[in-house]
């Protein structure tokens, strides 16, 4: 159990989009600092996860807030990082993923992925499902095996679904509960099934 991490999500700032509550925190937004050891917990806890699985060949994570959390988790397990990009290069396979969150809606690029790579895929925060709901079918279309999510948090409790969905594990480091009076830390039955 990671105290820091505990600690750091509780005084996590928020801020409303519209009716969206949307947490400020280091590990998420790059803002206030990124304290390397807190950085270095979250990714020991991520590899703890990672090693319960087969082997892999890449993690990937998806453009911007995942990089670091990738490259922590890249470095311990002296595994290659792949990042699926935000900006288009147009190169020959090339694939557009369409991704909806709660606050917005975007493209996302995939290029450099070897049809049968094995991937271990690390994200910041699932909220809505959509970034993965995105990501994971256009993975499993190229055939690329994707042995598991961790995640640094759920908001929404929806990962046991997205699991369900994927047939595949989907794991936060926590469940959290966001709202204009500020974060809570909640267990996986608190945080519901999405």
């Amino acid at each position: 159990m990671s105290e820091k991490l505990k600690q750091s999500l509780k005084e996590a700032k928020v801020v409303m989009f519209d009716e969206y509550c949307y947490m400020i925190h280091p590990l998420l937004d790059g803002f206030p600092k990124i304290d390397p050891i807190l950085l270095d917990e979250v990714s020991t806890r991520m590899v703890g996860i990672i090693k319960q699985w087969d082997d892999f060949d890449v993690v990937l994570t998806i453009e911007a807030m995942g990089i670091h959390l990738a490259t922590a988790v890249c470095l311990k397990m002296d595994k290659p990082l792949l990042i699926i990009r935000k900006r288009r290069y147009g190169l020959k396979d090339e694939q557009e993923l369409f991704q909806k969150t709660g606050y917005g809606k975007f493209s996302l690029f995939l290029n450099g992925l070897n049809i049968n790579s094995r991937v271990v895929v690390i994200d910041d925060v699932i909220s809505t499902g959509g970034t993965l709901r995105a990501v994971l079918p256009a993975l499993i279309k190229r055939d690329v095996k994707v042995l598991g999510v961790v995640a640094l948090i759920d908001k929404s409790g929806i990962s046991n679904q997205l699991q369900k969905e994927f047939c595949l594990p989907v794991v936060p480091l926590e469940y959290v509960k966001v709202s204009s009076k500020g974060v809570k830390i909640v267990s996986k039955e608190q945080a519901g099934n999405g």
